[in-house]
């Protein structure tokens, strides 16, 4: 086989890699959604804009950006995870539930978590916000799961890296 036949088959199998790579992350769908009510619908179409956002270098830089309690850095705390599939991995549930509980009551508030891998929907509010508004809130808890503290950095600091590195 000559080297030119080579290069050319070469060139092909790296494009058809690449585009399998491409349509495999393309494919992740949000599997943990348990919210009803306005954000029913708002919350997929939030998770896919995330998602997109992911896929740029620029918006993968939050994951070192910030570091966890330990000073480890939330790439760190991927293992290697793709961000795409792990937002895909993250439960996403209203955040009425449990009821009292008061977060959604806050002003602005349009999502949060609860020192765990569950993202809390408020509705009404999510709904409430432009789409790119959404995609990031869900950039913004998705930190919070990999471990991110608030307080510092408050959560307009924490916005406002995300909006730099991911868009408005």
């Amino acid at each position: 086989m000559s080297h030119r036949t080579l290069s050319r088959r070469l060139l092909v199998l790296v494009g058809v890699c690449v585009l399998v790579g491409a349509v495999s992350r393309a494919a992740a769908e949000l599997r943990r959604l348990y919210v009803g009510g306005p954000a029913a619908l708002a919350v997929p179409r939030a998770f896919h804009a995330a998602a997109r956002k992911l896929e740029e270098p620029a918006c993968q830089k939050l994951f070192t950006d910030f570091t966890d309690a330990e000073g480890r850095t939330l790439l760190e705390n991927l293992g290697g995870q793709d961000p795409v599939e792990y937002l895909a991995q993250m439960n996403i549930r209203n955040g009425e539930i449990p009821k009292g509980s008061g977060r959604c009551a806050v002003p602005g508030a349009a999502a949060f978590t609860a020192g765990g891998a569950v993202v809390f929907i408020c509705g009404p509010q999510f709904h409430a916000e432009r789409p790119s508004r959404r995609a990031n809130a869900l950039l913004h808890e998705m930190l919070h799961t990999l471990g991110l503290r608030e307080n510092p950095p408050s959560p307009s600091e924490i916005d406002a890296q995300v909006e730099l590195r991911c868009g408005r």
